[in-house]
This record gives structure tokens, sequence and C-alpha cells, in this order.
């Protein structure tokens, strides 16, 4: 089979395209435009950036802009009565309290204050339990956009592996010995090796380790 390019940006440039629509028909429906409530705590560079993007791209698709921003020292009680007033706010149609919140902060208490419906991260034990279970519900964007590329491609999934690698723990089960080298991981990272191999067991017993 020839090799495809999944071209990420033009999938992404035909959402933004068909979102506004979408909004139009909701608000001459009678509806109201769709208001985004970021959440920023504190004044992490690394989280302005992509909050500065989810706000310009919630105004190109003609929804609101409702951020909102608290110091870093702020406490519980504080941001908690934050999410409570967003919850309620029929402005507000998603809560986005974005990652990583100060250390001193609940984060998961914060995020059972979001209802499921508001919940755009899909992170809420709500939306949770929904997946789990096959049902609808948000979902986390990353994901989400993956099975959006998938669908735009038209890939076809019935007898394939997937595999997935992410950054904090690895699990490697892709049936291809020294698929992954120590190159490949972080110092301090967890590794699940779920693969079997002679070449592997034989290492291990030169090595000294184990059985």
């Amino acid at each position: 089979m020839p090799a495809r390019l999944i071209d990420g940006t033009a999938v992404a440039r035909r959402g933004r395209e068909e979102v506004p629509r979408g909004v139009e028909e909701l608000v001459a429906a009678g509806g109201v435009a769709p208001g985004l409530a970021t959440v920023l705590i504190g004044d992490d560079p690394a989280s302005e950036v992509p909050v500065r993007s989810k706000r310009r791209l919630s105004v190109e698709a003609d929804g609101q802009d409702l951020h909102r921003h608290l110091p870093g020292d702020a406490d519980q009680a504080t941001a908690a009565a934050l999410v409570d007033e967003l919850a309620t706010d029929p402005a507000v149609s998603g809560i986005l309290l974005q990652l990583p919140a100060p250390r001193h902060l609940d984060y998961d208490a914060l995020m059972a204050g979001i209802p499921a419906a508001k919940d755009v991260h899909g992170l809420t034990a709500a939306n949770a339990g929904l997946r789990a279970q096959g049902r609808p519900g948000l979902r986390p964007c990353t994901p989400a956009g993956v099975v959006a590329l998938r669908d735009a491609y038209d890939v076809p999934l019935s007898g394939a592996e997937a595999v997935v690698v992410g950054r904090s723990v690895l699990v490697v089960a892709a049936g291809i010995a020294g698929l992954v080298g120590a190159d490949a991981v972080e110092p301090g990272a967890t590794v699940i090796d779920v693969g079997i191999h002679r070449v592997l067991a034989t290492a291990r017993v030169q090595q000294g380790i184990g059985d």
C-alpha cells in the first residue's frame, strides 16, 4: 500500500470553517452563541500560550471569549468559587481549566465542580465514565483529534493493531524486539515491556537479572 500523508492542518482548517456555520445556525434558531470560559491560574508562560490560542479560535468561531484569570497564589476556596460561578452562568457553554494548576490546589476537586456538559477537557468523572461505557460524552481534544484525522482519511481499523506511545508511562507491546531503544526513553521514565522475546530473555540472564 502506498504511503499517504495525513494533513492535520487541512483537517483543522475544515473544522474551523464548519464551526462558525454551526454557530450561525444556532443563533438564527434563537440560541445563544457558545461561550468558552478559559480559566488560567497563575502566570506560567507555557500555559498562557495555549490559552491565548483557544481564546482566539473561540472568537474566530463567533463564540464568546469569557476568559478568567486568577493569581498564582489564589487559594482553593477562591478557585472553587470561580468554578461554581462559571458552572451556573448560562452564558458559559464550556469551562476549560488550564493545566497545570499550581501545586497547592486540589485539581481533582476543582474539576469535580465542572458540570459534565461544560467539561471542555472531557476529564470529569462523569465524562470518563461515559467513555468507559462507550456512551456519548465530551472527549479530550487530543484523542478526539486523532479520531477525527482517522475519520477524515477513512483509515480502516478492522484487524489493525493500534500503538500509543505516551510521555509518562511507556507500554511497549508491538511484537518487535528492540523497537524502542534506550535513546528513546527519558531518564526516570517508567517502561513496561509487554513483549516476550528470546533475545530479551537471554540478555536478562546474561546480566543476571531475574530468571
